[in-house]
């Protein structure tokens, strides 16, 4: 669970939240400056649909308790079990307000099914790419065993 703070974006099932940022990949051995997170299947689960996710992008202020929320371009690829991308789908954060503004909901396209592995990466950023945390919340899935 995050800590409150002050300005952040407002997830629709507060208080937990998924977040990920450029420090996280760096420390896990991903390449790269851009922020990137992975999701696989858990044990026991031969493979998922991925159906639909809130987002928003914020600048950390390192161990600051202030949120700047900033534009965000978010690019999520799936994978199926043979490594074959099954689908690729952009989408924008646009915070509608610089305190509290809500998640962006983003709804993936049908070819998302079937799926192992999927990636969420920052590709482009209204302030600084390498310096943007992104926050999931409500990732809406299929799981199949």
């Amino acid at each position: 669970m995050l800590n409150p703070a002050t300005g952040a974006a407002i997830p629709p099932s507060k208080p937990n939240v998924i977040a990920f940022e450029v420090e996280n990949g760096l420390t896990t051995g991903q390449a790269g400056l851009n922020p990137i997170a992975t999701v696989t299947t858990a044990p026991g689960t031969k493979f998922f649909d991925l159906l639909s996710f809130f987002f928003q992008c914020s600048i950390t202020q390192g161990q600051s308790n202030v949120i700047v929320n900033e534009g965000c371009d978010l690019s999520v690829t799936g994978y199926n079990a043979e490594g074959k991308m099954v689908g690729e789908a952009p989408f924008n954060f646009a915070p509608s307000s610089l305190v509290n503004p809500p998640f962006a909901k983003a709804v993936l396209p049908s070819s998302f099914v079937g799926l192992v592995n999927v990636t969420f990466g920052v590709s482009s950023a209204s302030i600084a790419t390498s310096l943007t945390a992104v926050g999931l919340d409500n990732i809406t899935h299929i799981n199949y065993y």
